[in-house]
């Protein structure tokens, strides 16, 4: 009968299927966008909560959050400072209400690829180790799984929301540590041609001295002739906190340091790296 109406709350992607009563305007998809709070929403919730926030504490939970409920709820009980002291229960909510309620293949394909924020069909394939990850992705877009689409055909990649990539990759490593560091040895080759700085990232995570040093070997001078002068230098850094000193990553530091008109650091960089064997 006309009057009779259904809600169906569920995980899965709305299927083709309903295109025909979604045409009709026969169906409504509410999904996570439609969900999410807004910034008014955001502030009307702190301040029944009895949560004093300027404009910008609210500007950086929705920020933090991309609006999503249970995360705004968790930071506002926290304090209003966003990822501080709700960050247990937030890990403790996504681990026990959304990834346990997925299906348990999808479950892992989620734990997997969100060692990567920024993805695309290869680089799934690769971490996921199935063949139709391009499916699953597109699954998890239509399930509103926090994950969004850019682009289309070729050029299509995707990028997880960086809060949820957070709190899975802390399920990750205290779940299944080896794996953790095992994927992010698969990242670190597959992002190395194309995002050296991400690839290092990686190789750190993972534990790969090698690669690391590596990929700064191979990519150093494309990098200082981008301009990424900063961000080179914090990840020369990064590698030599995680694994020591090399001759060779020290020289890029130098030359870093150089370009930057710090001259006094460089000349003691270039000289510990003078001083240094390679090992």
């Amino acid at each position: 009968p006309q009057w009779l109406n259904f809600v169906l709350a569920t995980t899965d992607p709305v299927g083709p299927e309903w295109s025909r009563l979604r045409v009709h305007d026969q169906v409504a998809v509410i999904g996570s966008h439609e969900l999410a709070f807004s910034r008014d929403e955001v502030a009307e919730l702190a301040e029944r909560s009895g949560k004093s926030l300027a404009r910008d504490d609210i500007d950086q939970v929705v920020q933090a959050t991309g609006g999503w409920p249970a995360a705004v709820r968790l930071t506002l009980v926290s304090g209003g400072t966003p990822l501080s002291a709700s960050d247990a229960d937030l890990t403790d909510y996504l681990e026990t209400a959304v990834l346990s309620r997925l299906r348990p293949d999808l479950s892992d394909f989620v734990l997997r690829t969100t060692v990567c924020a920024r993805l695309d069909e290869r680089l799934a394939v690769a971490l996921s180790g199935r063949p139709d990850a391009a499916s699953v992705l597109r699954e998890c877009v239509a399930s509103g799984l926090f994950l969004e689409q850019f682009g289309a055909g070729e050029h299509v990649s995707y990028q997880w929301h960086s809060i949820f990539v957070r709190h899975c990759r802390d399920v990750l490593r205290r779940t299944r540590p080896g794996e953790w560091q095992r994927l992010n040895r698969i990242a670190a080759v597959e992002l190395a041609a194309t995002y050296p700085l991400e690839a290092v990232e990686c190789a750190i995570r993972g534990g790969d001295r090698q690669a690391g040093f590596d990929i700064i070997a191979d990519h150093w001078l494309e990098l200082l002739l981008q301009s990424r002068t900063s961000a080179l230098d914090d990840a020369c850094a990064r590698l030599t906190t995680a694994f020591g000193e090399d001759p060779e990553v020290l020289m890029v530091r130098a030359c870093c340091r150089a370009m930057a008109g710090d001259s006094v650091t460089a000349a003691l960089l270039f000289e510990r790296a003078a001083n240094r064997t390679p090992e």
